[in-house]
């Protein structure tokens, strides 16, 4: 059903929770933040850990393709759009030079099952697709913003799981990488990631 005479609705995540996404030198620290639900379009896979070469993963292409379809039917059905926000990345390993990843594109909560079906017999031309519409829970969340080389990131990623530890969190899961700028085009010494980890306090 195409819905029109009303006012185009666009979300931004980085508004919408700018205080997740802010690239201000205040975030270059543990901070502890309570994150609500947030939706995602995901795909898993397995490949090398080279984010210069990010783009390359296998199924980073129809994501994207997705993504961007998704939003043809929000705009086409409920007169609401959205924009990308940054690519986000949980891998297995940590330190593995080849190992499980799974990439993700936020997406608002009135995306539905449906709009991704649609989205993916248009661009496949069938429903058996190996991307998933998925909810991360809300809870409390460690975030640490860090700016500089990849491998330094990942060096800092130990040691704030270990203070994290040290201050009474017990960690769930694997930590995300959250990349603010582009990793193939920008200077190493120039890049911005977030590090996310769920977290709960011992009881």
């Amino acid at each position: 059903m195409i819905v029109s005479g009303r006012n185009m609705v666009k979300d931004d995540v980085k508004i919408l929770y700018k205080k997740l996404y802010s690239s201000a030198k205040g975030n270059q620290q543990i901070l502890i933040h309570d994150i609500p639900d947030q939706r995602y379009i995901t795909f898993k896979g397995n490949g090398s850990r080279n984010i210069r070469l990010i783009r390359d993963l296998s199924g980073f292409g129809q994501l994207f393709v997705s993504f961007n379809r998704i939003r043809y039917y929000t705009v086409l059905e409920m007169m609401k759009n959205f924009t990308m926000g940054s690519i986000e990345i949980e891998w297995g390993d940590p330190q593995g030079a080849g190992n499980d990843y799974t990439i993700m594109l936020w997406v608002p909560d009135y995306v539905t099952e449906e709009h991704l079906k649609y989205a993916m017999l248009d661009k496949l031309g069938r429903d058996d697709h190996p991307i998933d519409l998925i909810t991360k829970p809300s809870g409390q969340y460690a975030q640490y913003l860090h700016v500089g080389a990849y491998d330094d990131f990942l060096e800092n990623a130990g040691s704030i799981k270990e203070k994290l530890i040290d201050m009474g969190y017990e960690l769930v899961g694997n930590f995300k990488e959250m990349y603010m700028n582009h990793t193939n085009i920008n200077w190493p010494d120039q890049l911005k990631i977030y590090f996310r980890q769920a977290i709960r306090k011992h009881t």
